[in-house]
């Protein structure tokens, strides 16, 4: 049987990147999701022993993240800081179309109003259903529902103006 800590790191290996692009997506500030998903890993080491199996442990990690990122957006040096910044996207040549459509579509998701943001990163980005997603944020899945789908509608509007 493994330790809090083995297990904790196989955990971010398997889930680190995800876990990390779901910050970046809903703070849009990559120093702010760096911090937020470190903040996530230990947290996840030091509750790893409550933690009861009941849920997913990806489902465990991102409920972790979005609760995370959501004091980091009501903290006041949120508040008081500049802007999101859109993170850079790195492609190699051959894939430069597909990498250029990736970053009009995180941008789209991060320009989107929190809830919205909350609602398109947790049940279109990471594909959780909706009544997993509607858990995750701790809301019914009809307001769940009605949130993805005002996202998909801010989403279409958005691409069509940008590609």
């Amino acid at each position: 049987m493994k330790n809090g800590a083995e297990k904790t790191e196989e955990l971010f290996r398997k889930y680190g990147d995800e876990i990390l692009r779901t910050c970046m997506l809903i703070l849009r500030n990559r120093a702010l999701a760096e911090d937020a998903a470190m903040s996530v890993y230990e947290k996840a080491f030091l509750s790893f022993h409550g933690f009861r199996g009941e849920a997913a442990e990806k489902t465990w990690l991102i409920r972790i993240a979005v609760n995370e990122c959501r004091n980091i957006l009501k903290s006041s040096a949120y508040k008081t800081s500049a802007a999101g910044e859109i993170p850079d996207t790195v492609s190699e040549r051959d894939e430069y179309a597909e990498a250029e459509t990736k970053a009009a579509v995180s941008q789209a998701i991060m320009s989107l109003p929190e809830i919205y943001r909350e609602a398109a990163v947790l049940h279109l980005y990471n594909g959780f259903t909706l009544k997993e997603a509607a858990r995750l944020a701790g809301v019914g899945q009809s307001a769940m529902t009605f949130r993805v789908s005002r996202a998909k509608e801010l989403l279409r509007k958005a691409l069509e103006e940008c590609l």
